[in-house]
């Protein structure tokens, strides 16, 4: 499906199999023009550092941008949740704009909470964190 959306834009995709161990090796030292990969994103505290910064241990791509790399590093000193989702959307902007990876999807995720729990949304993406939820206090007439 993918070879054939980039057949209608001007590029011929070539699929090479690997073993597993062959392309880890080959991500690790830049052994390859287009991988596909994968990544997942706890819902806790989403830490860029690893993929994105500079010198990030799973920066394969090779992805360098100062800015980026400082975004990181105040990301990761800013205790005021609020301040630090400014700085989120500024570096997602940031990587929107750098495209060091291209997103083929994200799963979309449902969630029904009873009216019991107070349940923060997060704000990166869908989803849930349950170290957020509150039970709520509520009379007999409501429940």
């Amino acid at each position: 499906m993918i070879k054939n959306y980039l057949k209608q834009v001007g590029i011929n995709l070539e699929l090479e199999a690997q073993e597993f161990s062959t392309l880890i090796s080959n991500l690790r030292s830049g052994n390859y023009d287009l991988a596909a990969g994968w990544q997942s994103i706890q819902y806790i505290h989403w830490e860029p550092y690893n993929r994105f910064h500079s010198k990030g241990g799973s920066n394969y791509m090779r992805f360098s941008n100062q800015n980026v790399d400082d975004l990181i590093m105040e990301i990761g000193k800013t205790m005021d949740e609020e301040s630090r989702n400014k700085l989120y959307h500024e570096l997602q902007s940031l990587l929107y704009d750098e495209m060091p990876v291209v997103w083929f999807f994200s799963p979309i995720n449902r969630i029904a909470v009873h009216k019991r729990f107070a349940a923060e949304k997060p704000s990166m993406r869908p989803g849930f964190r349950v170290n957020r939820f509150k039970l709520k206090v509520m009379q007999q007439e409501q429940i």
